[in-house]
């Protein structure tokens, strides 16, 4: 039994360097054709551009992470992060107040993850059902609110997008600051090991003395805040709102993102660490397509691909994990 575990462990650890191996050969293989015929990809501004535009995924893939780690599916987050900024522009132009369209994003994105952490964890609904009805619901409330139409806001929001804290951009320090204190959370307190723990086995958190209900809603309810946050970055990088704030395949973005970072679609696994490089590939990806004029459904067909190969790799190591 023992040399059977063992047997098991050794394939499982073979099997993740593999694919951490063919990863590393992939990124370096395509930073090598940039180098060769697209340099400026290397420059600093474009380096900093893409930290910038990756950092409203990056943030809304933090949230994601914790959901996917309880064996969980968010596929609201970019309806919710449109909608939350409907509202915050909505009240910006009602009351010429930043503050107060930030807070109106901020409890908008907080609320729809909280129902749907209630329903995932209260009433034992399926993630996948619950979220994509309120995907539904934050469109069609969007739609209603927005009438449709695009809503400029103030120029102090927009200085979010281009204002700096201590000579760094302030998406930029947003991003670093929320992946070392959602790392933190996720790894140093004992509501991170509860997280992992129901990923694991969720059956086994009450007799561990864990709040189980607590930890799945709170998940959520994360997952909703990161998509707010997400909102305020972008609709400030953009001066308006919509439900066209985030492109088709933002959410798509985002669960990349999270699988190319470690985090086990099966639960248990991952951090914060792993998704941050995962959206930063996704984004540097999109950015070398552009400078290459790939066409938009190519770079579709090829991000499919990539999520295949993810989680093709994901499924065989959960397996070996038995």
């Amino acid at each position: 039994m023992i040399a059977r575990l063992q047997n098991r462990w050794t394939a499982m650890h073979f099997i993740k360097k593999l694919t951490i191996l063919i990863y590393i050969v992939i990124v370096l293989a395509g930073f090598l054709v940039l180098n060769h015929f697209k340099p400026s990809f290397f420059a600093l501004n474009n380096i900093k551009n893409i930290l910038i535009q990756g950092s409203a995924t990056g943030i809304m893939t933090f949230g994601m992470t914790f959901v996917l780690i309880t064996c969980g599916m968010d596929l609201s987050v970019t309806p919710v992060m449109s909608f939350a900024s409907v509202m915050g522009a909505v009240v910006m132009q009602k009351t010429g107040n930043a503050i107060l369209g930030i807070l109106a994003i901020l409890l908008t994105g907080i609320l729809c993850g909280s129902i749907n952490g209630i329903s995932v964890a209260q009433f034992k609904m399926f993630p996948f059902v619950v979220t994509m009805a309120m995907m539904i619901i934050a469109q069609a409330a969007g739609t209603l609110i927005s009438n449709s139409r695009t809503i400029p806001v103030p120029q102090e929001f927009i200085k979010i997008a281009t204002g700096t804290i201590w000579g760094i951009p302030i998406p930029i320090f947003l991003l670093f600051f929320f992946a070392i204190f959602f790392q933190l959370l996720l790894t140093k307190t004992t509501f991170g090991r509860g997280v992992y723990a129901i990923g694991i086995n969720p059956d086994a958190t009450t007799p561990c003395g864990l709040p189980s209900k607590g930890i799945l809603f709170s998940a959520y309810a994360i997952s909703g805040f990161t998509a707010a946050v997400g909102g305020i970055i972008l609709t400030a990088k953009l001066g308006s709102a919509s439900l066209s704030t985030a492109s088709d395949s933002a959410t798509m973005d985002v669960v990349c993102a999270a699988i190319l970072g470690g985090v086990s679609i099966y639960g248990g696994t991952g951090s914060i660490v792993g998704p941050l490089a995962g959206a930063m590939f996704i984004v540097a990806m999109q950015n070398a397509f552009n400078l290459f004029g790939v066409n938009y459904y190519v770079a579709l067909i090829v991000k499919g691909c990539i999520i295949l190969a993810a989680t093709l790799s994901d499924t065989i190591l959960a397996k070996q994990r038995g």
